[in-house]
């Protein structure tokens, strides 16, 4: 199996609109069988991206997704928190960081 397969798979369980839903002890068990499958399967990536922790290409989407909530929010206030602007793409950008 490749990563393509590993991917439409968690994407079946992951929006699955069947009257029967998998266990988190069923999933766990799919993740043993990729792993065996496919020696580069990264189980944790795998299991949390069912879980929606992060993006089907590992990262924290949870994070992203707040990082660029605050960076749409400094745009629209009149005077942003210093912390939040240092700590966004956008804030390290403007204060000269990569």
């Amino acid at each position: 199996m490749s990563k393509k397969h590993f991917i439409a798979l968690a994407d079946a369980i992951k929006n699955s609109t069947a009257l029967i839903t998998l266990t988190q002890v069923q999933i766990e068990a799919l993740a043993d069988f990729c792993q065996a499958q496919n020696s580069n399967f990264n189980r944790e990536r795998w299991l949390g991206y069912i879980a929606g922790t992060n993006g089907k290409n590992g990262g924290f989407r949870l994070v992203a997704e707040r990082l660029s909530e605050m960076e749409e929010n400094m745009s629209t206030e009149s005077h942003p928190d210093p912390y939040q602007i240092e700590h966004t793409a956008m804030g390290r950008k403007m204060l000269g960081g990569n």
